[in-house]
C-alpha cells in the first residue's frame, strides 16, 4: 500500500481575525467551537482559534508573542547581507545590481525568499527605470538654461496650466508587440504540435502607417487629427494643420488666454511657421527656447501617446488603414 501525505497550508489570521476572535471571547465569552460555526466561511483551524483564546486569557492580548512562530532557514542575517549588496547599485554605478531572479541563481536562494528580504527585511521600494533621451555634456548645459528660462517665463502652475502641448505621432497597423507578455499557454508538449496561427504573430515587414496630431491642456484637449496618408509634413503642410484643425478647438476652449508648446522639429521652427504662430497665437514657446531633445517635458509625448497606443491595440487586430 502507499502511503499519501497531504501537507496543507496553516491558515493566516490578519489583525482583524485575531481582533474579532479577542472580541467574541472578552465579551461575549465563546468558546472556539461557537466561534468556528459563526464564522464556518473562514478558513481558520479549531487549534488555531483555541491557541488564540489561551492567548487572549492568559496576556489579555490577541497578537503573537514576538520571536514565535517557525524559525528562520533561509531568511537569515547573511543572507540578507548579501541580497543587499547585490540588489542595491553601487554610489557611481547605476544599473550594476542584480534582479531577483540573478540573485536567486547567483546565491542559491528561492526567488520568493529573494523578494521577501527585499520587502520584509530590507524594507526597499522598487520604482520601474525610465527610458530617456541619452544627452551630451552640450545638451545637458542647454537643457538646464532653458529650463530655467521656461520657469522665469511661466513661474506659477496658473501660467502652467494654460500651455497647450502639441504632437505628431505615426501609428503603424502592424501592432507593437510586448514579447514578455506575448506567449500562448497550451497542453502540448512540442511546439510543433502547435497550430501556427496560435504560435506565430505575423507581420509585414513595411506596415502600412498614418501620422495623427493632438494638443492638449490642463483644461482640454482637441480632437485626433489625421494627416493625408503621404502628405509630406512642411512649413505649408503644418500651418494648414495649425490653422485649420488644432488652434479652432483650441480657442474654443480656452479663448484668448493660452500658451501654444511645439517641439523643434524642421516644419516647427520654419521662418513662416513662426510668423503665423507670432500673428496667430496670444503666446508661444519658441523653438530656441525649447530644451533638446526633451520629449519627457512633452505630456503628449512621454504619457498621452502610450496610453492611446495600448487602447488602440488592446482589443482587435488591426488589419487596414480604414480600420486603424
Amino acid at each position: 500500500m502507499h502511503q499519501h501525505i497531504f501537507t496543507l497550508a496553516m491558515p493566516h489570521y490578519s489583525d482583524e481575525d485575531r481582533i474579532i476572535i479577542k472580541i467574541l471571547r472578552v465579551e461575549k465569552h465563546w468558546g472556539a467551537k461557537r466561534i468556528m460555526d459563526f464564522f464556518s466561511t473562514k478558513q481558520w483551524t479549531l487549534s488555531g482559534v483555541e491557541g488564540i483564546i489561551r492567548r487572549v486569557n492568559l496576556t489579555g492580548n490577541h497578537l503573537r508573542k514576538k520571536g514565535s512562530g517557525r524559525r528562520r532557514t533561509v531568511r537569515t542575517q547573511e543572507h540578507i547581507a548579501l541580497v543587499k549588496e547585490l540588489v542595491l547599485s553601487p554610489q557611481g554605478k547605476p544599473g550594476s545590481h542584480r534582479s531577483p531572479r540573478q540573485i536567486s541563481k547567483e546565491a542559491g536562494i528561492p526567488r520568493e525568499t529573494v523578494r521577501r528580504i527585499i520587502k520584509l527585511d530590507l524594507k526597499l521600494n522598487v520604482f520601474k527605470r525610465m527610458e530617456v533621451h541619452e544627452l551630451s555634456d552640450n545638451d545637458r548645459q542647454r537643457r538646464a538654461e532653458r529650463a530655467q528660462q521656461l520657469l522665469n517665463q511661466y513661474p506659477t502652475e496658473r501660467y502652467v496650466n494654460r500651455i497647450w502641448f502639441s504632437d505628431e505621432k505615426m501609428f503603424s497597423v502592424s501592432s507593437p508587440i510586448n514579447h514578455q507578455n506575448d506567449r500562448v499557454y497550451t497542453t502540448e508538449q512540442k511546439k510543433f504540435n502547435i497550430p501556427p496561427e496560435n504560435l506565430f504573430h505575423e507581420r509585414k515587414h513595411f506596415s502600412q502607417k498614418i501620422m495623427v496630431s493632438v494638443a492638449v491642456s490642463f483644461y482640454g484637449k482637441t480632437n485626433i487629427v489625421f494627416i493625408e496618408q503621404g502628405a509630406k509634413i512642411n512649413s505649408i503642410s503644418y500651418i494648414k494643420l495649425l490653422d485649420e484643425e488644432l488652434f479652432p478647438s483650441i480657442r474654443q476652449q480656452a479663448g484668448r488666454n493660452w500658451t501654444f508648446m511645439q517641439d523643434s522639429a524642421p516644419s516647427h521652427r520654419a521662418a513662416a511657421t513662426i510668423q503665423f504662430l507670432q500673428a496667430n497665437t496670444p503666446d508661444f514657446i519658441l523653438p530656441s527656447l525649447w530644451p533638446p531633445n526633451s520629449p519627457d517635458l512633452n505630456c503628449v509625448d512621454y504619457s498621452i501617446w502610450g496610453a492611446l497606443e495600448e487602447k488602440v491595440y488592446r482589443n482587435q487586430r488591426i488589419r487596414t488603414i480604414d480600420e486603424l
